[in-house]
């Protein structure tokens, strides 16, 4: 890496350590946690279990629609990431600064913690009781589950890479490939591990519990692992694609000016070997 590209880099992690707004945007992150643990609490601690048995089906409409919500809602005022895997693979994309991925990391985690708190002291003394930490299913081993998340979230990653792309010729709504991302995936893998692919939601309900069984390797160490390889894959597809494209056009510039010096040589006009010929 040369010096410029340094010093850039370095220049764009004190500017957003001296922008106001960075520190703004910090705070709605805390905020956005806090309030999707909050809920997420309070859906796995039903008032009426007799009347209402979510499946995962019901679970991935309620992410899918909350997701979509947030992002359209929220995301002008910070983007609206509310991932720390996917802000992992962001910052490896190049797409943010490392200042940028350890603060926001920070507002994620301590706003998961506190919304976590902040459900379950809200809910019921009945339902208190009966509650329990998200744990992969029966029969899920730690690896399994890793690579269940690591595998739902390198999907997850690339299309979220790939909606919010500036040199993307169609415009997209990001919300709602990656709110329809997320849905899915729980749907698919909610008896298994979730499904989740972000490891801020079991977080909250482990602090509660103070239950972390295999909740590090499957619930954040399968999702950073499969944002890193995501960036890296989406990185080296859209690089290579740039190079072929810039390849095609200086063959292409190179073909039509070997026909020209080929047509030149002749005199009488006649069509042939997709050139004028003058004989």
């Amino acid at each position: 890496m040369s010096r410029s590209k340094v010093r850039a880099y370095l220049m764009r992690n004190v500017h957003d350590l001296l922008n106001p707004y960075f520190w703004v945007e910090v705070i709605v992150e805390f905020v956005l946690c806090a309030f999707i643990l909050t809920i997420v609490i309070w859906a796995l601690t039903t008032l009426n279990p007799d009347a209402y048995k979510p499946s995962t089906t019901h679970f991935g409409l309620f992410a899918g629609f909350v997701i979509m919500a947030l992002i359209e809602g929220y995301g002008p005022l910070c983007g609206c990431p509310i991932n720390p895997s996917g802000i992992w693979g962001f910052f490896v994309a190049g797409r943010i600064s490392l200042v940028r991925a350890i603060f926001y990391m920070g507002a994620e985690i301590s706003g998961a913690a506190a919304g976590g708190m902040i459900g379950y002291a809200l809910t019921p003394r009945p339902q208190q009781e009966a509650f329990r930490p998200i744990l992969p299913g029966p029969g899920v081993t730690a690896g399994m589950g890793m690579a269940i998340e690591g595998i739902l979230t390198f999907n997850l990653l690339v299309v979220a890479l790939s909606c919010t792309d500036p040199e993307r010729k169609n415009s997209v709504m990001p919300s709602f490939p990656i709110a329809f991302c997320i849905g899915t995936g729980i749907m698919a893998a909610g008896s298994y591990t979730g499904g989740l692919q972000n490891p801020i939601v079991p977080f909250g309900p482990a602090v509660v519990a103070k239950d972390f069984t295999m909740h590090f390797e499957v619930y954040w160490a399968g999702p950073f692992i499969g944002a890193t390889v995501g960036a890296i894959f989406y990185n080296l597809v859209t690089t290579g694609k740039k190079y072929l494209d810039r390849s095609q056009k200086t063959d292409t510039s190179e073909s039509n000016d070997q026909i020209m010096k080929k047509c030149s040589s002749y005199s009488l006009e006649t069509v042939s070997d997709g050139c004028v010929q003058r004989m």
